[in-house]
């Protein structure tokens, strides 16, 4: 009967999830049983295993957070499109129409995709982008303005095709758009502007 039990909590701890999810229109802030905290962006999910914390710190994530990661061991952000491994510091992951791309706002982040092939280590300031079609990556330099704009309720485009910008307008004001137009994704905008 030990054994029962002893296998029982063991298997519920690593099995029980709790899932955090952010709506349309909505950014929300959800605290990690460490006191991690995540911002989820509009349409995104978090999930991970709180009683099974202390032994692996790992969040699946589906669209657009930031994070800030309190020190300890090894924390791992998973997604259908690549991983992102920290220590303690702070990023942002954009995982979202097969794109993949971490900034780092503090300290070092290791970026793989899934199939392990790719694996860049960013540091403050950096962009890694891992392009999934050609299995391959990147890294840039980039503002910050531009790419956690969206913790401001900012919409900052750089060059960014008019198709990708409606989306992003769709999901933030929870909204649809049509538009009339053969070419959307030939044409192309740049602007910034506040979600008021």
């Amino acid at each position: 009967t030990v054994v029962v039990i002893i296998v029982g909590s063991t298997s519920f701890m690593k099995l029980y999830t709790t899932t955090a999810f952010s709506e349309k229109g909505n950014h929300t802030i959800h605290i990690l049983p460490d006191g991690s905290s995540v911002e989820l962006n509009a349409v995104s999910t978090i999930s991970y295993h709180p009683y099974w914390w202390a032994i692996n710190r790992s969040v699946n994530l589906e669209g657009e957070a930031f994070f800030e990661v309190k020190k300890g061991s090894k924390f791992v952000v998973v997604s259908t499109y690549g991983n992102t491994e920290v220590l303690g510091t702070s990023f942002n992951i954009y995982a979202r129409n097969s794109e993949y791309k971490v900034f780092c706002k503090t300290g070092k982040v290791r970026v793989s995709n899934n199939a392990s092939t790719v694996e860049l280590d960013i540091m403050p300031s950096e962009v890694a982008i891992l392009d999934l079609k050609n299995n391959t990556g990147k890294i840039e330099n980039d503002l910050l303005d531009n790419i956690i704009s969206w913790r401001l309720n900012e919409f900052y485009f750089e060059a960014t095709p008019l198709a990708m910008v409606i989306k992003e307008i769709e999901m933030h004001y929870n909204i649809s758009i049509t538009v009339e137009v053969d070419n959307l994704d030939s044409l192309i905008y740049s602007g910034r502007f506040t979600k008021k």
